[in-house]
């Protein structure tokens, strides 16, 4: 029942008075995959677009079989306007793990890298994405997207996991 619903928590003021809480689980969006010429998906919804797909290298990542880099452009749904790029390891079509996340200054602060975030779990809902090289910086997104923060020494780096269901029960 809590599923359909979201969380349910209680609070009790200093008079003793009891109120309910419900925090809705947020609703999946709609996400139109289509795959280019090259093989590529591509992710529109209508917060954000995801596209523009190049194959790329990273000198940390060695892709296995069926496993690309691939490098995108982060978009309003309407126009050409870019707000950062990402870059994923795709498999066979599907994200396995987001690389790298930039954000132009024009997107910081409107909620860009939740969408993004939102478009590729909602895209592949029962999907694993690994998170790779979360930097200190980043620790307060990612922990909010639903990736705990690890203790680890000053200026290192950890991964995490989402998939829906994890970002959904986080947010």
């Amino acid at each position: 029942f809590d599923e359909l619903l979201g969380t349910i928590q209680t609070k009790t003021d200093a008079a003793g008075n009891v109120a309910t809480l419900k925090r809705s689980a947020p609703t999946r969006p709609r996400v139109t995959t289509e795959v280019t010429e090259e093989g590529f998906p591509t992710f529109n919804s209508d917060a954000i677009r995801i596209d523009f797909p190049s194959e790329t290298e990273r000198f940390e990542v060695i892709p296995g079989e069926g496993e690309k880099v691939v490098n995108y452009a982060i978009m309003p749904p309407d126009s050409f306007d870019v707000w950062g790029h990402v870059e994923l390891l795709v498999k066979d079509g599907v994200p396995t793990s987001l690389l790298d996340i930039e954000i132009n200054k024009s997107g910081r602060g409107e909620g860009v890298g939740r969408k993004v975030m939102e478009a590729l779990l909602a895209a592949n809902p029962d999907a694993d994405l690994n998170i790779s090289n979360i930097v200190h910086e980043a620790r307060g997104f990612w922990a909010k997207m639903g990736v705990p923060e690890q203790n680890r020494a000053a200026g290192e780096a950890y991964d995490g996991t989402l998939n829906w269901q994890t970002y959904a029960d986080a947010v």
